[in-house]
């Protein structure tokens, strides 16, 4: 938000729903400075004692002050006053600035580079994150380069974030062939140091320009930040002019909350991953919170991981053996490090803004799941909208499934598109041993359990073709058995009176990001008497 810094803040010249009063009154505070950057602001219990209200219109104050974008947010996090955001404007005016900059003494050109002309900032208002990775091209890859499929590339992942805001300035993924820069004279300092990860590249500069060139354009741990072109989001890569490449850091931290993204893949059926991949190339994750994709492919003879090694945070893995769509869901699940969890099935496609508009609902610990609305996408490349069978807003524990109990087990939440709690899965045992329908089985005691949230924005589409599951003939022949198995499931929670308590949330952290496990030990021998 911007204003003249010259003018007293103003209140809202209308009185509004006491909501708005309070969001108001929030809102000059932080304008007027007395809530600064990174202040947390009032507790909703504060909030209810000063205003003499009820929680609601004090969580509804917080939530418009959040989409106004004066506050951000976080899992288990109280809200706190956001730095305003960088405004960078970019003219043609800077083209002459640098090449003016061409004639000017040694120091003045070492003081200005790349963040100070393209963002508007110095290298210490800025975070550097570069990652490296000897990969092997796949087809798409090899065909750019002209070289065989399975020849190594090096690949690049850049992010530039402002540490205030935590908002993403720069972001890309670049390749190069990896016998440009392997075994050739010049500045190489062991390009592949045998573990698969680059740790140095040929920089065509002398060595004194090279040195002042690292000193101008290298941030914390040696991080290049010079500018050149890089792969699309579409994953179309393009070359990219390497120089001085060390060992990046992964992209993700420790600090801050994660969204698992749970894809289940085959090769046999994956005609339209591409598609897939690109959609979660394409996602921005809510502010305070970062995205990580775990791809576990199933089959005896896995095929994909080149597809899917474009991206960043990409986490994969492969069976090696054929264990089916619950199983290999399971295994991904136990690799996800985040708080939640999306699924998202490799023929499906994820649309821009659909974690921005799903995540805040989890900010109310009594929400364990969330769906979005779901476009069906034919054959032909036609979207195909239908209405929602139950309200939007939030669905109270029990609802979506009396309502599938009177509709003969068609379940009126479709679980391929499903964010939920990590622990809350888990504490289910992830999808279930049915023979059609593990993900609605699961989904059945989840939502009996808990409350959800149905979004109504569309997040997400659909594809029908057919290789689907379930157009199968045995999945057709199961499916009753499959609904009944999920009906029965609901039912028995009900009766038996599980539940889970409603502080659960607030006894240890949602998910352990560090289990280690093992080795099996074998069972002791003992001799007979």
């Amino acid at each position: 938000m911007l204003y003249d810094q010259g003018m007293e803040p103003q209140p809202t010249a209308v009185t509004g729903p006491l909501k708005l009063q309070i969001a108001d009154d929030i809102r000059m505070r932080i304008e007027r400075g007395e809530l600064a950057p990174g202040d947390s602001l009032p507790t909703i219990e504060e909030l209810c004692e000063q205003w003499h209200c009820s929680t609601n219109p004090a969580r509804e104050a917080i939530a418009l002050l959040k989409q106004q974008g004066l506050i951000s947010t976080g899992q288990g996090k109280p809200p706190v006053v956001r730095a305003p955001l960088r405004r960078v404007v970019r003219s043609s005016e800077r083209h002459q600035a640098e090449k003016d900059l061409v004639m000017a003494q040694e120091g003045e050109r070492r003081a200005i580079g790349v963040a100070e002309t393209d963002m508007g900032a110095t290298l210490g208002e800025l975070v550097l994150n570069v990652s490296y990775e000897v990969i092997q091209a796949n087809n798409a890859l090899s065909g750019v380069f002209e070289i065989s499929p399975g020849d190594k590339l090096l690949r690049r992942v850049y992010e530039m974030v402002e540490p205030r805001s935590r908002r993403r300035q720069a972001w890309s993924v670049s390749h190069i062939p990896h016998a440009l820069i392997s075994g050739r004279r010049g500045h190489v300092r062991h390009a592949d140091d045998g573990r698969g990860k680059a740790v140095g590249a040929r920089c065509r500069c002398s060595d004194a320009a090279r040195s002042a060139h690292l000193d101008r354009h290298a941030g914390p741990g040696g991080r290049s930040i010079r500018r050149g072109l890089s792969s699309r989001p579409d994953r179309t890569p393009v070359r990219y002019s390497l120089e001085a490449l060390v060992i990046g850091a992964n992209t993700n931290r420790d600090d801050m909350p994660t969204v698992s993204i749970l894809t289940a893949a085959y090769a046999p059926t994956a005609k339209y991953l591409p598609d897939t991949i690109a959609s979660v190339g394409g996602q921005v994750p809510p502010d305070g919170w970062q995205l990580e994709w775990v791809v576990q492919e199933d089959g005896a003879e896995p095929a994909l991981a080149g597809l899917v090694a474009e991206l960043p945070n990409v986490q994969y893995e492969a069976n090696n053996a054929q264990l089916g769509l619950a199983q290999t869901r399971n295994v991904a699940l136990s690799r996800a490090t985040g708080e939640l969890v999306h699924v998202l099935d490799h023929d499906d496609v994820l649309l821009p803004g659909a974690l921005a508009a799903l995540v805040p609902h989890f900010e109310d610990n009594s929400i364990h799941w969330a769906i979005g609305q779901a476009d069906d996408l034919t054959p032909d490349g036609q979207r195909v909208p239908y209405e929602s069978a139950l309200p939007y807003g939030v669905l109270a524990a029990g609802q979506v499934n009396e309502w599938a109990g009177e509709h003969g087990g068609n379940w009126p939440i479709h679980c391929a598109g499903l964010i939920m709690r990590t622990a809350s899965v888990r504490a289910l045992g992830g999808w279930v041993a049915s023979p059609a329908d593990d993900d609605v089985a699961m989904f059945a005691a989840l939502s009996e359990l808990t409350n959800g949230y149905n979004e109504p924005a569309v997040t997400w589409l659909y594809r029908h073709h057919p290789d689907q599951t379930h157009r199968t003939a045995r999945w057709k022949a199961w499916s009753t058995a499959g609904r009944r198995i999920a009906l029965q499931r609901a039912a028995a929670v009900r009766v038996t009176g599980l539940s889970f308590p409603i502080d659960a949330l607030n006894r240890r952290p949602i998910t352990d990001r560090h289990v280690e496990v093992g080795p099996l030990q074998p069972k002791k021998v003992y001799p007979s008497d």
